[in-house]
């Protein structure tokens, strides 16, 4: 058979004292040997830092102390990729560095954290938005605020995502009065994120905390457990009491 061939340059050849010839195990051919190597370039650290951006993103006032801490900062940093992220809390502001595609997503995250925390602050709402984990199930317990209303159970999954409220008997919750719509809200899980979104499909609107929600076209609001949903019961009355506290399970 023919003999492997041999990849090793032989130390004494090239020091003209190796007494083995042509029956060495190491090779002699020098030009052979160059041309086969590897080629290596020194790498350009100048390059590379001047390849990095830095950009400040505006925090909202209203949230930011809530916000801005160590653990938000962390659970940014590990999301977009694993850039810096520096707050600067006098100025309301979060400095993000790193390459152009983890800052920019680091400002997407920012932007989603700040418009979903307009609807209450806390770690399990900063954890679903900046580490969002496939879940299979959202159990989901509906406790009555008003005497008037009756509580509500269900478990949401990739076969059943929604849970719909409203006046119309076809609701998966039947809540009535003068100013709830036929179709009013809907409760999605979304199981790839781990998520329950509430959504307004009324005309007088819904609320999540006391904030109203955004109108269908707008977009949905996640939800969280402890959460209130809340309902316009009459143009005279703005007590924010005809609605439901969300007790919340996902698995």
């Amino acid at each position: 058979p023919p003999a492997l061939k041999r990849r090793s340059l032989c130390a004494h050849f090239l020091n003209n004292d190796c007494r083995w010839g042509d029956d060495c195990r190491f090779s002699h051919d020098t030009d052979g040997m160059r041309a086969g190597a590897p080629q290596t370039s020194e790498l350009d650290f100048n390059r590379l830092e001047s390849e990095l951006v830095s950009r400040a993103f505006k925090m909202p006032r209203r949230q930011s102390e809530s916000l801005m801490t160590e653990s938000t900062r962390l659970l940014l940093s590990r999301a977009s990729g694993g850039c810096g992220v520096t707050w600067e809390v006098g100025a309301f502001r979060a400095v993000v560095s790193g390459s152009a595609l983890q800052v920019e997503r680091a400002g997407q995250l920012l932007k989603r954290l700040g418009t979903h925390c307009n609807w209450g602050v806390s770690q399990a709402r900063i954890e679903g938005v900046l580490r969002p984990q496939e879940r299979a199930t959202a159990r989901l317990r509906l406790a009555p605020m008003a005497t008037s209303l009756r509580p509500a159970a269900a478990s949401l999954t990739a076969a059943r995502i929604q849970f719909t409220i409203g006046a119309d008997r076809s609701n998966d919750l039947v809540v009535t009065g003068p100013l709830i719509s036929r179709a009013h809200a809907i409760l999605e899980f979304v199981p790839g994120k781990g998520a329950l979104y509430a959504i307004d499909v009324s005309t007088n609107g819904t609320f999540l905390n006391g904030v109203k929600l955004p109108a269908k076209s707008s977009g949905k609001v996640f939800v969280c457990h402890g959460d209130e949903l809340l309902f316009p019961e009459s143009k005279e009355l703005n007590t924010m009491e005809f609605g439901y506290m969300i007790n919340l399970e996902l698995d």
